[in-house]
C-alpha cells in the first residue's frame, strides 16, 4: 500500500480525532454532549473508510463489516468509559 498517496487523508482523520479526543475530554460537562462526541467519532470512522475503500474500488460486504464492527466496538468503549 502506497501510504504517501493517502497521506492527505490520514492527517485529516488524525486531526479529527483529535478535536474530539479533545472536545470529549474537556466540553463533556452534559452526559447528552459526551453521547455527540461518543457517537461522532465512531461515525466519521466508519464513514470515512468506507469512502476510502469506495474510492479505491475496494468496497465489498466484508469490509463494510469490518468498519462497521469496529465502529460499534470503539463506540461501546466510549459510551461505557463514559458511564452514558
Amino acid at each position: 500500500m502506497n501510504y504517501r498517496k493517502h497521506i492527505f487523508e490520514y492527517i485529516f482523520i488524525g486531526v479529527y480525532f483529535a478535536f474530539l479526543i479533545y472536545f470529549f475530554q474537556y466540553l463533556s460537562f452534559s452526559p447528552y454532549s459526551a453521547y455527540i462526541f461518543s457517537a461522532s467519532l465512531p461515525a466519521f470512522y466508519l464513514l470515512w473508510s468506507l469512502l476510502h475503500h469506495y474510492f479505491e474500488e475496494r468496497l465489498n460486504l466484508n469490509i463494510f463489516l469490518e468498519y462497521l464492527s469496529i465502529s460499534l466496538f470503539i463506540f461501546i468503549i466510549l459510551t461505557t468509559a463514559s458511564n452514558l
